[in-house]
Formats: C-alpha cells, structure tokens, sequence
C-alpha cells in the first residue's frame, strides 16, 4: 500500500511540473505522443513508455494530466531572466519573479512569509518589447509555500485600480508565451 501512495505521489509531482506548459515545452520534456487527436476543444496526446500516459491540451498549453487537472484558470509563464520583485505590507521584502499570469504572480524569496490573506503592494519591471515597464500592483496574498529552493508566495493580482496594468501584464504573458512556443530569447528583441 505504501509503494502505491509513493508511486501516485510521484506521478502528480510528474503532473503538476507539465501542466501549464506549451505544446513546445511539452515536446522538449516529453518527447513525440504515440497516439494524438482532437477531443472536443482539447487536443489529447498518448504516450506508451513515459510515466504519463495521457495529456490534454487546450489553445497549445497542458491542462490535464492522466487525471489531474490544472486548476487555475489562466496561462502562466516564467520569465527568460531574473526580475526582482520588491513586496510591500506591513513588512518587506525582496524576491524574484517566478511565474506570472494574468490573475497573479508566484515570487520566490527568502526573507518573512507573508500569510494568506495579506494585503500587500508588488513592484517589479517586465521587459516589454526592448522596454523595461515598471509596474506597482496592489495584492493579496494567496498563499506561501516552503521547500527546498527556499520559500515561494503567490499573490493575487488587485487591477480594480487601473486596465493600463492589467494590459502590461497582459501583453507580458503573452509575448512570453509565443518566445517559448517558437524557440526565441530576449536576444532576438533587442
């Protein structure tokens, strides 16, 4: 019984590393499907030989894996480089950029966690275009995780106070997800 919990657990962990990811970054970790085809809107790869046996695609990125969905609504992608981030509440701190989506952001740092439900203001710059936009987003903290790379808090992104934000944010994923679909770097921006 044990063994079967350690092998199911490593399967989820095998899961939740693909789900998210594009059709290309799913190539390059998974290699070619044996068996694909269109299911619905969702586009299904089978795989013999990997531990995953099944994914579903949908607009080009993973939301499920053999029986584990994705549950966030929104593509995230991880920046090409390092950008700092600076939270602040009633305290601060610095991190780096993790991931970022168009609802929130994951940071990783390693100073104080912040609790769930914090109200915090996040600063950071996303290269735009050859363009560095500096941008201050009001959030609320979703929650914070420890673990081996150090301590990651995701916070929810508070556009209530402004679209142009939303719209950087926007434009940012975006960008970020073609680059990594077609194989691109920040050199071929600049």
């Amino acid at each position: 019984m044990n063994f079967a919990r350690k092998r199911n657990g490593i399967r989820r962990e095998q899961a939740k590393r693909v789900l998210g990811k594009t059709a290309g970054e799913l190539g390059r970790i998974m290699g070619e499907p044996s068996v694909s085809y269109s299911y619905r809107d969702n586009d299904v790869f089978l795989y013999d030989s990997k531990p995953i046996k099944t994914v579903s695609l949908r607009n080009g990125v993973v939301v499920k894996c053999d029986d584990y969905a994705d549950s966030r609504r929104y593509i995230r992608v991880q920046p090409l480089g390092s950008i700092p981030v600076l939270a602040m509440g009633k305290d601060k701190d610095r991190g780096t950029l993790k991931d970022i989506s168009i609802s929130g952001v994951a940071v990783s740092h390693d100073g104080i966690p912040f609790a769930a439900g914090d109200r915090v203001l996040l600063a950071f710059a996303l290269p735009i275009e050859g363009i560095d936009r500096f941008i201050e987003i009001p959030c609320r903290v979703h929650n914070t995780r420890n673990g081996v790379e150090g301590t990651t808090t995701v916070f929810n992104f508070d556009f209530s106070g402004g679209y142009h934000k939303k719209r950087l944010v926007a434009r940012y994923v975006s960008l970020r997800k073609a680059q990594v679909e077609m194989g691109l770097d920040d050199s071929f921006f600049l």
